[in-house]
């Protein structure tokens, strides 16, 4: 009886441990009617000391719910504003990873200042994408994509 209680005790925990940590990702249209697509790393939850830690810590995940993924990386300015804009469009999809209020990185650079790269806030009372730049050495939140 020992022996059963302890089993069901085991399944039970690591059925909780499981459910929380099963990765989430989303696959979305770059553009309406698009066949470009971007797969994101829902729950990633990674906050980036600066763009250059954003960009490692991107490069160095390995994430995905059912196939593990390694090439992830920061969106472009452009690819953010097409994921902010799906998100405007079907927040129920993104029960979790996007933060409302929170700033992210993209991989964009800024053409003449250096040092510094565009980001883009998540607005939560659904003003259009506004990417801005900002010094690289800012601490902002990353969201992993990949090419699908």
């Amino acid at each position: 009886m020992k022996k059963i209680i302890s089993l069901f005790t085991f399944i039970i925990i690591f059925s909780a441990v499981q459910a929380q940590t099963k990765e989430k990702t989303l696959v979305i249209p770059l553009a309406e009617g698009s066949k470009d697509s971007l797969m994101i790393a829902l729950d990633s939850g990674i906050p980036a000391t600066d763009w250059d830690d954003a960009g490692a810590k991107c490069s160095s995940l390995s994430y995905g719910s059912s196939v593990k993924f390694d090439d992830w990386r920061l969106a472009t300015k452009e690819e953010f504003c097409a994921i902010y804009n799906y998100y405007l469009k079907n927040k129920a999809l993104f029960t979790s990873g996007i933060k409302g209020g929170a700033e992210y990185w993209t991989s964009s650079p800024h053409s003449y200042r250096a040092g510094h790269y565009y980001n883009s806030k998540i607005w939560t009372n659904d003003y259009p994408c506004m990417p801005s730049t900002m010094p690289g050495d800012l601490p902002y939140e990353v969201l992993p994509v990949r090419n699908k």
